[in-house]
């Protein structure tokens, strides 16, 4: 009996893997499927990256060349949500955006979607640095365009 007790509270192990363009990666088990998961510490300064999976299959070519396109050029996606964060930012701290938005934003995470199809759902966000605050502005997309921001304070 104890050692069915034991089985069932037993943790499995998370698997693991090493990629080369994303570091290392956790697999999880999220409300919409698997994912992989490269957490970013504050000290490493980094971007949390969550890439969508089938059952565990590693990121494909067409992954890592979206999340090369979107990271690549970070003013170019800046520009595709600079209107909903601008309005977020002024509402949340009754302050514009400075002309030289790296000021008040900084990048924290991108959610990379399944087949890298920009057409999935998928998100991006930012860190507000305004005032130390350090909310977070998180951008979807769904069909490729920019349907909402939440903001965790």
């Amino acid at each position: 009996m104890f050692q069915r007790l034991r089985k069932l509270f037993q943790s499995k192990p998370v698997p693991k893997v090493s990629h080369p363009i994303f570091g290392e990666l956790l697999l999880n088990q999220g409300a919409n499927g698997p994912y992989w998961l490269h957490e970013a510490f504050e000290d490493t300064g980094g971007v949390t990256i969550s890439i969508e999976t089938r059952v565990g299959e590693l990121p494909t070519e067409q992954q890592v060349r979206f999340y090369q396109e979107i990271t690549g050029d970070e003013q170019a996606m800046y520009e595709r949500v600079r209107a909903r964060l601008s309005a977020e930012h002024e509402k949340m701290h009754r302050k514009i955006v400075p002309s030289d938005w790296r000021l008040a934003f900084k990048l924290a995470g991108i959610g990379v979607p399944l087949d890298g199809d920009i057409l999935n759902p998928w998100d991006i966000a930012y860190e507000c640095l305004t005032d130390r605050t350090r909310f977070l502005y998180t951008c979807y997309f769904e069909d490729g365009v920019l349907s909402h921001v939440s903001v965790d304070t």
